[in-house]
């Protein structure tokens, strides 16, 4: 793949912009000296948020205030359904957080974005269900920020404001317990979902055993 930047790290280590990095809005002119801050350690993954020490930005991920209209929504490639708030607006921020790989005696840069750090997200088949969820019970996206998959927008109920209809069965269950299945990608509650561990990895898995479908 062509690069369309190169940088070094503090360390001396060549790093690369490549097709497939994922560099949010506003973040790549920050990158030189965000990149420059960073020491390899001899890493070969490194995850780190940097603080710039003065305002670089605005972020859409914020802590939800009590009042605040939630809404759920699936993103491309997330394994279940995402928090967003309606009524909320961009925050300004200082922090970095840049995600490398070491590929061919470099790095690549995966993602690189203004804000602060997050946890995956409780549909995730490698969260861990208190921290995840202990996360994004106060925390949401900004909606109209991200894209996400057609149809799978779901309003927070008056009465239970975790609350969610099962795409596929139709039966109310809680926003955390939509995932996707991994074989269709469709998404579908625990009642639609079965865990199986795969037998090659040994890790957890989510599969239809009721959807009908030929997945």
């Amino acid at each position: 793949m062509v690069s369309s930047f190169v940088w070094r790290l503090a360390s001396g280590e060549l790093v690369r912009d490549l097709e497939d990095s994922h560099l949010h809005a506003g973040v790549a002119e920050l990158l030189p000296e965000a990149l420059g801050r960073i020491s390899s350690d001899g890493r070969t993954f490194i995850l780190v948020e940097i603080d710039m020490g003065r305002v670089v930005g605005v972020t859409n991920g914020v802590t939800t205030r009590p009042g605040d209209s939630i809404v759920y929504a699936q993103r491309p490639g997330r394994p279940g359904l995402t928090r967003f708030v309606l009524n909320r607006e961009p925050e300004p921020c200082r922090y970095v957080r840049v995600a490398l790989t070491w590929v061919d005696e470099e790095y690549k840069i995966l993602t690189a974005y203004i804000g602060r750090a997050s946890e995956l997200e409780p549909a995730d088949s490698m969260a861990k269900f208190s921290t995840s969820y202990g996360f994004w019970k106060d925390f949401a996206l900004l909606w109209g920020f991200e894209p996400v998959v057609s149809c799978t927008r779901q309003d927070a109920r008056a009465d239970h404001p975790e609350a969610v209809t099962c795409p596929h069965c139709g039966q109310r269950t809680l926003w955390y317990a939509v995932a996707a299945c991994i074989a269709c990608s469709r998404l579908g509650c625990q009642y639609c979902l079965v865990n199986q561990a795969n037998q090659r990895t040994g890790k957890i898995v989510r599969w239809h055993v009721r959807c009908g479908y030929s997945c």
